[in-house]
């Protein structure tokens, strides 16, 4: 088994890339209307730049371009999440991530940040072409 899915992780590595990605940059999207959502304006402050953050990050994200940096930049985002507004809307359950404003989302996001920041795009991205020294 092991050696079946060690054939396939750069396979399966794409495949998350992409899809988490795309989950992100719909996200953001949703802020400015798009999907159903809400659109803010410049005066929502925070979730306003969210917004720009993952319309951002997520298509670097898919591309694998600047991938170490943008998961960085997202992994900020997350954390500033957490602390400003699942931790400040949430206070009795702060160590627990479950519930309605309790963030598991954003928690689960920072991991996958973190996961791509350490590891990179994988083999199939334009930061093998692009980016070497950061690939």
């Amino acid at each position: 088994m092991k050696k079946i899915l060690e054939k396939y992780q750069d396979h399966a590595w794409l495949v998350f890339r992409v899809i988490f990605g795309a989950i992100f940059t719909i996200h953001g999207l949703q802020k400015f209307g798009v999907f159903g959502g809400t659109p803010l304006t410049p005066a929502a402050g925070l979730f306003f730049l969210a917004g720009i953050f993952e319309i951002i990050v997520g298509p670097l994200i898919i591309l694998g371009l600047a991938t170490r940096i943008a998961a960085i930049f997202g992994a900020v985002e997350m954390a500033v999440a957490i602390v400003q507004v699942h931790w400040k809307y949430n206070p009795i359950a702060n160590w627990n991530p479950l519930g309605p404003t309790g963030g598991e989302p954003a928690w689960m996001n920072l991991a996958a940040f973190i996961a791509l920041a350490a590891y990179g795009a994988g083999k199939w991205a334009l930061d093998q072409k692009v980016l070497k020294d950061w690939a």
